[in-house]
């Protein structure tokens, strides 16, 4: 799902600055995408244990019986919906990428027209929108922005000349768009500026309940540890590693010497695995590596490993910030003599380094919703 989503946003995702408001839509959209997938799964294993019990019958299913109707719900879940799903994520990172760049020119083009595909599948409340033109300063229009549905295949495009009597405000257009309330919750969003390619009450779970009659809410993300996904114990993996390698002339002096200016900041650009882009701000570099403190846990030194650990990483988890309460990416390195973290919180600025550090308790670090 996540590979859907890069590939409906194409090349902008590697190609625009470091501090472009992309890599914070791309960075909560990600964490959308994974919490929607762990939801999604909890969800398909609660209907599955359902179906122990024939409710009419009030006996258990036979083995055949189950079987069966097991294979109704993969296909389901594995198939149909996925399907739809995927041609969601695709859109979704489309239109995001495209509205992105669009409110990036609006200064000069400052309007945009809502445009159908034009056939005989399009939604007649889409067909109503469809030539409508609307202000980029619209606030309400902007929720407006494709997709508005599942297989949804309308767009926005930009609008040059005066708009006339085109012109339409967003106040008007969302009842037309969302006749009812439950539409109006699930798609009357714009997922570019919220970060969301799935909201809650499309993530399955919040419609089940589970058999105290309560609604299945699952996890938290952070009470998820290796164990869950059948990971071996650090112990068992240290002999095979390779010892890191402290190079001991770097300074803290002349490793800031490596930020520069962008967009009136000191930051410094990196990464990952997965080419997101990643920064790192001059003043938070210097917290962290001024005092005796920080300089005795050779802060400095392994600072010359992060560019390595986000782009070759052993495990990286999504999990939350204890104390930012934010969305946190956690790259974890494992070497025979230690174990290094560099933890990236989503902030406003996209995928931002909070800290790297080396870790003193092992297995208790690796927690989290596992994306590598």
């Amino acid at each position: 799902m996540r590979g859907t989503l890069f590939s409906g946003w194409g090349n902008r995702r590697t190609e625009v600055d470091w501090n472009a408001p992309d890599h914070r839509s791309l960075a909560m959209m990600e964490a959308n995408l994974f919490k929607f997938s762990e939801a999604k799964g909890r969800a398909e294993v609660l209907l599955l244990n359902r179906l122990l019990i024939d409710k009419e019958k009030n006996e258990i299913r036979s083995e055949s019986d189950f079987i069966n109707q097991a294979k109704k719900i993969n296909s389901a879940f594995n198939e149909t919906y996925l399907a739809t799903e995927r041609d969601f994520a695709i859109a979704t990172g489309q239109n995001s990428a495209r509205y992105l760049e669009f409110m990036a020119e609006k200064n000069q083009i400052g309007h945009w027209e809502y445009q159908t595909i034009g056939d005989d599948h399009v939604r007649d409340e889409h067909a109503t929108l469809d030539g409508r033109v609307f202000s980029f300063d619209d606030v309400a229009a902007r929720r407006l922005w494709p997709p508005n549905g599942y297989k949804c295949r309308c767009e926005g495009i930009q609008s040059v000349g005066k708009p006339g009597d085109k012109l339409m405000s967003g106040k008007d257009a969302l009842p037309i768009a969302f006749p009812t309330t439950k539409q109006m919750e699930m798609f009357g969003i714009n997922r570019a500026d919220t970060g969301v390619v799935f909201r809650e009450n499309q993530m399955y779970l919040g419609t089940l309940k589970d058999a105290d009659g309560k609604t299945s809410v699952g996890k938290k993300i952070n009470d998820y540890s290796f164990v869950d996904y059948g990971l071996k114990k650090l112990k068992d993996l240290r002999d095979s590693l390779k010892p890191i390698k402290l190079d001991a002339t770097i300074t803290p002096g002349n490793v800031g010497e490596l930020f520069k200016e962008n967009a009136g900041k000191r930051l410094m650009g990196f990464e990952d695995y997965l080419k997101r882009k990643l920064i790192l701000t001059q003043d938070n570099f210097i917290n962290h590596i001024k005092g005796d403190v920080y300089i005795k846990q050779n802060r400095h030194q392994i600072f010359a490993h992060v560019s390595d650990i986000l782009e070759n990483p052993s495990e990286v988890y999504l999990r939350i910030n204890s104390k930012t309460k934010a969305e946190q990416v956690r790259y974890i390195r494992f070497y025979k003599d230690r174990t290094i973290i560099v933890d990236a919180d989503i902030t406003n600025e996209g995928l931002e380094i909070k800290t790297w550090y080396e870790n003193k308790v092992d297995d208790a670090i690796r927690g989290g919703l596992l994306i590598k």
